[in-house]
């Protein structure tokens, strides 16, 4: 780490505030363990998370466009302002107490738009989902990138199970952000935000 880094890393989290948005609702104890320490970590290290945004019984494309769409208008009750980062947490994962810091670490880089933590299908073989296009045939089809580099790298595409992005993000991609057709949600999230300059 750069010398000059933990004072610009203070800087960067006392400048965020996160509303963290859950779509599908079902709130595993583990989960909810490590979100309430993760939150706890972010606060002792000065990086703000102050709502949670969740729905339930909704199809997965629509839950995450309504609070896309509620994410993008809130107002921080603490600050009469709107957040300034989105944070996308599947509610049937666990992580570490750190996660959210080190997806918020990734903002300190020129031209970060939208950060995933690496994860792995638990269908299937038990691949990245992490992707990119090169030669895949079809618009929404990738190959999930097998070997990566350690830290931040750049991608065309990712799950949204663990997903940090500024909020201005959402209002960059016309029309709802999310859609299920041709691909999963996440996929067509990552595609189109591409076609509009969003690095990912």
């Amino acid at each position: 780490m750069r010398k000059e880094w933990p004072s610009k890393i203070q800087k960067l989290f006392e400048e965020m505030s996160i509303v963290v948005v859950s779509p599908l609702f079902i709130p595993e104890t583990k989960w909810v363990q490590c979100l309430i320490n993760s939150v706890a970590f972010s606060w002792m290290n000065n990086l703000k998370v102050y709502e949670l945004g969740i729905t339930e019984k909704q199809v997965v494309h629509w839950a995450r466009n309504n609070l896309a769409k509620t994410a993008q208008e809130a107002i921080n009750p603490f600050t009469n302002e709107k957040y300034s980062h989105v944070l996308w947490l599947d509610s049937d994962h666990v992580f570490e107490r750190s996660l959210i810091c080190e997806l918020a670490k990734s903002f300190l880089h020129e031209g970060v738009d939208v950060v995933s933590a690496v994860y792995y299908s638990r269908t299937g073989k038990p691949l990245p989902n992490i992707f990119v296009k090169e030669n895949c045939p079809g618009e929404f089809n990738h190959y999930s990138l097998l070997n990566f580099p350690q830290g931040l790298f750049e991608c065309d595409g990712f799950g949204f199970g663990a997903v940090l992005m500024k909020r201005d993000v959402l209002e960059r991609i016309p029309g709802h952000p999310f859609s299920f057709n041709g691909a999963g949600e996440d996929v067509w999230f990552c595609v189109n935000a591409k076609k509009h300059g969003i690095r990912l």
